[in-house]
This record gives structure tokens, C-alpha cells and sequence, in this order.
């Protein structure tokens, strides 16, 4: 009878009790609405109409705090976490143009608007090549890029791999950059210095002693051939030719001696120098240049770490476009002879 009579009062107590229970469901699910809803609204806040800069080390989670914009961190990171577009950030200057936050992320998945420069430096420009460009896209004055370049020690304190060089050519990655209508030769020298040191120094660091003189041998790959699948068997050519004391006979070398851009570097003007002394003659000097010919792309550095074995010792490109590889120098006579002419 007893527990008859607690059982009756426990399931007065759990029916007393059941109101307040669904208040309670009540009032969370309107608390959780509302957050919901406040985190939700952060991609719908109107930016002012401004610039923004976008620096290296900056992510997306603390951007509105980097930029001081005036929403709530804590629900923006919130935001960014369940409701944000995949973004990569890119280094900048942005104008939002009175967008909203998503809208201005956004932005940067098609056609960014932005107020930079964008230059475009190709794989086997050197120095004096991307000098000649930079002054004829009126990006800089003339001869402030080549000035730039001669202060190594400036960048020596903050990229490693630039200890014990004492020249810039080979470290400016070939790239599309956008650069800053404001900067300088410096700036635009640290923005091709960060790329090497994303995509290449890595490994340049693993090869020790032998990294500069790997750099070095990649410059020359990159200028004497430019198809992705030959430049292995060129490398193997000319790492074999170095090995044996053999002349490497790149005579595209010759015109970093003169400081020549690519387009000076014609067949008359090698002709015309081959016989001259230069350290940069690999034709009549043993070993490799004193420093890179170009810049170097990811390819020809590849190609130059990981060369391929060939029976070949000599190459030259015919006049039907195609690359012709030799054993012996009386092949390598008879393909100028047949493909040259």
C-alpha cells in the first residue's frame, strides 16, 4: 500500500514538473534560434566602402579582427566555421565596394576587384629580362629592379637559402604576382622570394653543398629546352658532360656574361662572342657558370634534381622544331649537318 501511494505521488510529482520541462525546451530552442541567427547574419553585414589589405600570414578565421571589422569575433569565427565560402586568401589590397562579408569573400572565387598590379614573370627570364619588363609595364623606374637585386645582404637576414650566394638570379620564381600599386623593387623582389621558398627551397635545403650548383644547372636546362618531357634527358646530358670534364657547350650562357636579355641573345650576337674569354662561356670554359643564367620553374628544377640516364652526350634543336640527341661527336656532326641546314 505503501509503495502503492509513493508511486501515485512521483507521477504527480514527474506531471508538475512537465510544464517547466517544456518551457525549458522552449527557452533553448529560442536561445539557440537566436544565436543561430546572429552567427547566420555575420555574412550579411554591410562593409563600409574601403580598402583592405591583405597580408601574408593573415587566415580567414581572424580576419575580421585583422581588418577591424565591427561584428562580434567569436561569431564570426562561428561563422566561418559552419557558414563561410572556401577561400584561399590571396595577398592584396581589396576594395570591398559596399559589399557584404560573404559577398567580399566571395569575390575572390571569380574576378577579385582589387587595385594591384599584376605582372607576369616568365620561366626563363633573367634579372635584365624582368627589369625591361617591369620598367615597360610602368611598374618601376628604369634600373630600380637591377639596383634591388645587387643588395643581397638585405634579403640574407630572412631567407636561409640565400647564405653564401652573392647573387639574387635562379631565386626569382617565374609567376603570376599581384603586387601592390605602391610597391617598390624590394617588395616585389620578397614576393618572387617567398614563392621560392614555398615551392623550391625545401628541397634546395636537402641537397646541401650541392644546391647552388643545382640551381645553377637548372637555369641552363630551362633555357636550352623547354619541353617538360625532354628537360630530364637534357639535364642527364649536361650533369654527365660536367662529371667528365667535358665543355658544356650551352652557349646561351654566354649572354649573362653581356648581360644580355633573351631577346638580345640572337644566334649573331653568340657568333659574334664565342671565342671571347667569359666566365659565362661554357663552350670554351670547363665547369659550370659562376651564377644562374634565369629564373628557374618548378620543371627545370625537377629536371636537374632528378635527371635521366642516356647514352647521350651531345643535343641540339633542328630547324624542324625537334630535339636531337647524339653519342658521339660524329653523330652530333651529321644531325648539324642534316638538321641544321
Amino acid at each position: 500500500m505503501a509503495s502503492s501511494f509513493r508511486t501515485q505521488r512521483n507521477n504527480q510529482k514527474k506531471s508538475s514538473l512537465r510544464p517547466y520541462f517544456f518551457l525549458f525546451l522552449l527557452i533553448l530552442f529560442g536561445v539557440g534560434l537566436y544565436f543561430y541567427s546572429a552567427i547566420r547574419s555575420i555574412g550579411s553585414y554591410l562593409l563600409p566602402e574601403e580598402s583592405y589589405t591583405i597580408t601574408s600570414g593573415m587566415n580567414l578565421s581572424s580576419l575580421s579582427q585583422s581588418l577591424e571589422w565591427d561584428v562580434s569575433p567569436s561569431y564570426y569565427r562561428l561563422w566561418v566555421k559552419f557558414f563561410a565560402p572556401e577561400v584561399d586568401l590571396q595577398v592584396g589590397k581589396y576594395s570591398s565596394s559596399g559589399m557584404t562579408i560573404e559577398e567580399f569573400l566571395t569575390s575572390w572565387l571569380g574576378t577579385p576587384v582589387h587595385s594591384d598590379n599584376t605582372i607576369q614573370i616568365l620561366p626563363w627570364w633573367n634579372i635584365y629580362d624582368i627589369e625591361a619588363y617591369l620598367v615597360r609595364e610602368n611598374v618601376l623606374e628604369t634600373g630600380a629592379f637591377l639596383e634591388a637585386t645587387k643588395n643581397i645582404s638585405t634579403y640574407q637576414a630572412d631567407y636561409t637559402f640565400l647564405q653564401g650566394v652573392d647573387s639574387l638570379e635562379g631565386f626569382l620564381i617565374p609567376d603570376t604576382y599581384r603586387i601592390s600599386q605602391s610597391a617598390d623593387a624590394e617588395d616585389i623582389i620578397r614576393v618572387m622570394l617567398d614563392e621560392f621558398e614555398k615551392k623550391i627551397a625545401p628541397t634546395y635545403g636537402q641537397l646541401g653543398e650541392n644546391a647552388y650548383e643545382t640551381l645553377i644547372m637548372a637555369s641552363i636546362v630551362e633555357r636550352e629546352e623547354r619541353s617538360s618531357e625532354n628537360r630530364p634527358t637534357v639535364a642527364g646530358i649536361l650533369w654527365k658532360r660536367l662529371r667528365e670534364g667535358i665543355a658544356l657547350g650551352a652557349d646561351v650562357t654566354l649572354c649573362y656574361g653581356y648581360q644580355k636579355t633573351n631577346t638580345e641573345c640572337t644566334p649573331s650576337f653568340i657568333a659574334e662572342y664565342i671565342t671571347e674569354d667569359n666566365p659565362y662561356n661554357t663552350r670554351y670554359t670547363l665547369g659550370l657558370p659562376p651564377t644562374p643564367i634565369s629564373s628557374v620553374s618548378i620543371g627545370s628544377w625537377n629536371a636537374a634534381v632528378s635527371p635521366a640516364d642516356s647514352p647521350y652526350y651531345f643535343y641540339l634543336h633542328g630547324t624542324d622544331g625537334v630535339i636531337h640527341y647524339a653519342t658521339t661527336n660524329e653523330e652530333h656532326v651529321r644531325n648539324k649537318n642534316l638538321y641544321l641546314r
